[in-house]
């Protein structure tokens, strides 16, 4: 009796420890929610974007969560839009070699038409790559997976 009573409050010890680990993640949860909605981020996937930066740096550099969102969140060049401030430029883009040869220009098309194959009548890769985006998304499904699978001529 003495032991079933000695294995029920270990189990409740146990129950106790993970609610309040729980409680206190909770309670973590809730005091960072509140920091990030003091500093103007209201969006969900905004304060998933703060948070996801927080965990990136280094533990030995890391602080406090509140105090990263009041001071080194601002200047980070990936969050500093958020709170309004501007961080420094990103790196330029390297330059786009111009394209060697520009598509054929097409004819546009009505609204609920697919585009009219190429003048043998047959759709080709070439045909397809020179169709807009609109243009593609009118061709059924199907059709366009037979393209990409190879079964269009490459003409």
């Amino acid at each position: 009796m003495i032991r079933a009573l000695e294995a029920k409050i270990a189990e409740k010890d146990t129950t106790l420890a993970t609610i309040r680990a729980e409680a206190q993640q909770s309670q973590q949860q809730a005091s960072e929610d509140a920091a990030l909605l003091r500093a103007g981020i209201h969006d969900a996937e905004d304060m998933e974007l703060v948070r996801w930066r927080y965990e990136r740096v280094p533990a030995s550099e890391r602080g406090d969560f509140v105090d990263f969102v009041s001071s080194k969140a601002k200047e980070d060049r990936y969050l500093s839009k958020l709170f309004g401030g501007t961080a420094a430029p990103l790196p330029p883009a390297p330059p786009t070699p111009p394209p060697t040869q520009a598509p054929a220009p097409t004819a546009p098309t009505s609204a609920g038409t697919q585009p009219a194959p190429s003048a043998g009548g047959q759709r080709t890769v070439k045909w397809f790559n020179g169709l807009s985006e609109l243009e593609k998304n009118k061709i059924p499904h199907s059709e366009r997976i037979k393209g990409l699978a190879g079964e269009w001529p490459m003409g």
